[in-house]
């Protein structure tokens, strides 16, 4: 009833219409003026500015959901010792393979499948192909897989003891193979905590029943969120896009004054008018 009240008002107030307005021109803006280029060079710039954000925001938690074999959980490392890291990757085979050596940099690296459920799940690995397009979704395509059945949990579960600490953060970065957005459907209070945002998003149909980067930056979007930049990874097929905090986006002003900051040039990588027409594979 309550929730019905404040709808109508905003509503009746213009603000639902400002809101929606307000979100137009964020995506269009991320999308058409803040062209990166396709392929490895964008995804370093933005990789860097996300990195960069750890300085300015200085995280309680990092999350690296989907984590391989936790390069990002290492990077993360090196730039700040006492920042808390905890992978989480759903393949039992890779997770065995990087156990060690990520548990000796003090990385909490957990075989768990994050979803919007607690139990049990099958994810599929497809047979022959890179362990990274391990995924809780089946392809739009012929292909054979290795199953496992393995633990999976929303983060809002992992973390419920830890999300009435006033001074908790965290920073999520997620790479999931089209379930993003079931990541996030499972994350509604860590978001609430959540300073910063580097997901993967597609447009391309590549998994069955797949999230869109559209639903993504919805829900983002009405989480209080704002986008700062994007890469092309695999043009506009599957790619990346950073977000942050609408409520801590004025500490980044500094960054944005400074040429040589990892976090302007994370916005500022390239022109549309520059890059090239092929499209790198992607998924």
């Amino acid at each position: 009833m309550l929730e019905r009240l404040k709808n109508r008002l905003a509503d009746w107030l213009g603000i639902t219409r400002l809101n929606h307005a307000v979100s137009f021109v964020l995506m269009r803006d991320l999308n058409v003026l803040s062209s990166a280029p396709k392929g490895a060079e964008g995804h370093a710039a933005l990789q860097a500015a996300f990195l960069h954000l750890i300085d300015i925001l200085k995280p309680g938690v990092v999350c690296d959901i989907g984590a391989l074999d936790g390069s990002l959980s290492l990077a993360v490392r090196d730039k700040a010792l006492n920042c808390e890291v905890i992978a989480f990757e759903a393949n039992p085979k890779t997770h065995a393979r990087h156990i060690e050596a990520l548990s000796a940099h003090g990385i909490d690296y957990r075989n768990v499948a994050i979803s919007d459920y607690n139990g049990r799940i099958t994810i599929h690995a497809p047979r022959g192909q890179h362990e990274g397009k391990t995924s809780l979704l089946l392809r739009n395509e012929e292909i054979a897989y290795e199953d496992y059945e393995v633990e999976t949990h929303m983060l809002d579960s992992i973390f419920r003891d830890r999300l009435n600490a006033r001074d908790q953060s965290f920073f999520l970065w997620i790479d999931v193979e089209g379930a993003a957005e079931r990541v996030l459907t499972g994350a509604p209070h860590v978001l609430e905590k959540t300073l910063a945002v580097f997901i993967e998003c597609e447009t391309f149909p590549f998994w069955q029943e797949g999230g869109s980067a559209g639903g993504v930056a919805d829900t983002l979007l009405k989480a209080g969120f704002v986008p700062l930049a994007r890469d092309r990874e695999y043009g506009d097929k599957q790619f990346n896009v950073l977000f942050v905090a609408g409520r801590v986006a004025h500490l980044l002003a500094p960054s944005l004054f400074n040429a040589n900051s990892p976090l302007r040039k994370g916005l500022i990588s390239g022109s549309p008018f520059l890059t090239t027409n092929c499209e790198v594979s992607a998924a």
